[in-house]
């Protein structure tokens, strides 16, 4: 362990700002998945392959001579169509079951992208290089209505989630290396943010995805790089044993 972040200020500082700011890029990931969750009581195990392939875009702009950061217009405009396309497909066909139905159906989903971004661009670690640097790395019982116009609202709130994700891919192949198969970690983030700000708490997303940045950030500078996401599993690990113990004490209370 290296606690040399705790001894000089300007490295606590510097690690905090890049903390915020990792944050603010979760958050945008997990805004999507809390708009799914709350209005539609569907848990999208494929987020963060969305996001993924939203990078893809991006770094397929820069094998063609485009600037990558053009990714961040062209890959949300794409992506919205993906989303409203899986929708159609797959989501307004379970939207209606068991939760449970819903993550299998969408893990489905994560395994189908997998395979395809595989397929179309390797199993490489890449980058979409943009000279910017780089660095590695409502109610949740609700009955929806069966009518065609509340089916094309919700159709629409998914190709605004895979819109974000393409905007978060975007900016995340610019400064991050991506590959097909690590959209589950930020699916995991995206799960875990939710989870502690509560659904419907939009402001409570943002604080949440900040303040796991900044974990994120002292974690990496503590433990090292190889640690960084264990330490974001270990997290979401205790955060649900403390809702659960949380949850049991309300029930012994009630009682």
């Amino acid at each position: 362990m290296d606690f040399l972040v705790f001894q000089y200020p300007m490295i606590t500082v510097q690690a905090c700002l890049d903390g915020i700011l990792l944050g603010v890029l979760f958050a945008l990931i997990a805004y999507g998945m809390a708009l799914q969750w709350g209005v539609m009581n569907i848990i999208n195990i494929a987020q963060g392959d969305l996001v993924i392939l939203g990078g893809y875009i991006a770094y397929f702009m820069y094998l063609y001579g485009i600037h990558p950061a053009w990714g961040v217009i062209v890959a949300p405009v794409i992506m919205y169509f993906v989303g409203i396309a899986i929708y159609k497909l797959v989501i307004n066909k379970v939207v209606d079951r068991d939760l449970f139905i819903s993550i299998l159906a969408t893990f489905g989903i994560s395994i189908l992208f997998m395979q395809l971004m595989n397929f179309a661009f390797g199993a490489d670690v890449v980058l979409a290089n943009s000279g910017y640097g780089t660095t590695m790395l409502f109610d949740s019982n609700v009955v929806l209505p069966n009518s065609k116009i509340f089916s094309a609202f919700i159709s629409i709130l998914f190709g605004i989630n895979a819109a974000l994700c393409g905007v978060a891919g975007a900016l995340i192949s610019i400064t991050f290396t991506i590959h097909p198969y690590m959209g589950l970690p930020y699916t995991i983030r995206s799960f875990m943010i939710v989870i502690v700000a509560g659904l419907g708490n939009l402001p409570g997303v943002a604080m949440s995805g900040m303040g796991l940045g900044v974990f994120e950030e002292f974690a990496d500078y503590i433990l090292g790089t190889e640690f960084r996401i264990g330490s974001v599993f270990l997290l979401l690990v205790l955060i649900l044993v403390y809702r659960r113990f949380k949850l049991s004490r309300k029930r012994e209370y009630l009682k």
